[in-house]
């Protein structure tokens, strides 16, 4: 009997350990390497390295990303008549995405309902939310939130977020 009460205690703490190894594991992740490993974000990936921000992503932070989902961008390019190359080599595709990020780590319980500065220079977005349904710039929603990185957390968004036409080389809404 105190053989099998050993065991168990041994299995309890084996399970416990690889529990706390995979936590820390996943805590080691920064926001790009969770969208690498991401099929869904790929187009989103694509461009922040096109736009020479995936090394700030993997940098210490924090940043809270709100991130538009392949869908998004497909949704896009076809309303606009673009493909990726296209949309790649625009002007301000840096801003665009600027416009996706805030400093600091905001999980969507923390959301309020105001404007947030953006990493957009003088670029806020607007929050709405009610109970778990969050709303950005009253168009796009929160999918996936509360992805947590180690250097921030990421929200999956349905849509690309649309700075106004001022803070942007090139006007995005066409």
């Amino acid at each position: 009997m105190r053989s099998i009460a050993l065991l168990m205690c041994l299995a309890i703490l084996g399970l416990m350990s690889c529990h706390q190894d995979i936590d820390e594991v996943l805590e080691e992740r920064t926001i790009i390497q969770i969208l690498q490993e991401n099929a869904n974000f790929s187009l989103l990936e694509e461009a922040l390295i096109a736009a020479d921000l995936a090394d700030d992503l993997m940098s210490d932070g924090p940043f809270t990303l709100f991130a538009p989902s392949n869908d998004a961008f497909n949704s896009y390019l076809s309303a606009h008549g673009e493909d990726m190359e296209m949309f790649l080599a625009r002007p301000g595709v840096r801003d665009l995405l600027l416009y996706h990020l805030l400093s600091g780590e905001l999980l969507s319980a923390q959301i309020p309902n105001a404007a947030i500065e953006s990493l957009l220079p003088n670029k806020a977005l607007t929050f709405q939310s009610s109970g778990t349904n969050i709303t950005i710039n009253d168009s796009a929603s929160i999918l996936t939130p509360d992805v947590e990185a180690s250097n921030g957390v990421i929200h999956g968004i349905d849509q690309i977020l649309i700075p106004p036409v001022d803070s942007v080389e090139v006007n995005f809404e066409r």
